[in-house]
């Protein structure tokens, strides 16, 4: 309620030298009922265990008898941790100091899942360009140093004809790994509009974004903290 507040008071401040008196204490006005009405609008529920039985069971015979696809990344220290996977609808965040390989882990997770599970990857690098992690994935997949990919010239015939191959396998129309190049900032907004718009030919299971410093809140806040958990929610 604090932080809509303090957001509705700014916008006042903004449509007052625009629009006038006004008009801008009408839209405030409105703005704080809207708030009123959200607030009081939740419903309180009180859960009593000892009746519980009934719909609780018939959700756990329904997981039982379908249960769902757990999506792991086959690197065990992470699947180890992680109980449910990379369960639809969660969001896994990759802590880490800068120049401890968080792009390198977040390639071999999502690689993982699409090669060794059949599940579509969108993969969104907002630092290092696409032609980086093309020449990072072909390495990994081939096994061959980064640094021959990186300088061509130290590669051989065999590797030469070996990457080329590697290309034809991601031609599949089934599953499918993906890059979205937006630059080095984009805002979520962007990122679900772009999804959106591939979505009759292309539908990730998997998003990966590399990283969060470089997604843009859609409204921009007087406190760091609450423009990352906005753009957390987003």
């Amino acid at each position: 309620i604090q932080r809509k507040t303090s957001e509705f008071f700014k916008i006042y401040k903004d449509t007052r030298q625009v629009d006038g008196y006004l008009e801008s204490n009408r839209i405030l006005s409105d703005n704080l009922k809207s708030l009123e009405n959200e607030s009081t609008g939740n419903k309180n529920i009180i859960v009593d265990l000892g009746s519980s039985k009934d719909d609780f069971m018939t959700k756990l015979m329904e997981r039982r008898n379908n249960p769902s696809v757990r999506i792991i990344c086959d690197i065990p220290e992470i699947d180890n941790t992680m109980s449910v996977g990379f369960k639809e609808g969660t969001l896994t965040i990759f802590c880490a100091p800068p120049g401890t390989y968080k792009t390198t882990i977040m390639m071999n997770i999502g690689l993982n899942i699409f090669n060794n599970h059949n599940q579509n990857v969108l993969y969104v690098p907002l630092e290092g360009g696409h032609d980086m992690m093309l020449q990072k994935v072909v390495a990994r997949e081939n096994r061959i140093p980064f640094e021959f990919i990186d300088k061509a010239e130290k590669l051989s015939d065999a590797q030469i004809k070996k990457i080329a191959e590697e290309f034809d396998k991601w031609k599949s129309p089934l599953h499918r790994f993906k890059f979205l190049q937006l630059g080095d900032r984009a805002k979520v907004s962007t990122i679900r509009y772009e999804i959106d718009k591939m979505s009759s030919y292309f539908k990730p299971r998997i998003l990966i974004v590399d990283y969060l410093d470089n997604v843009m809140s859609e409204k921009s806040k007087s406190r760091d903290d609450l423009e990352l958990r906005d753009k957390l929610e987003d």
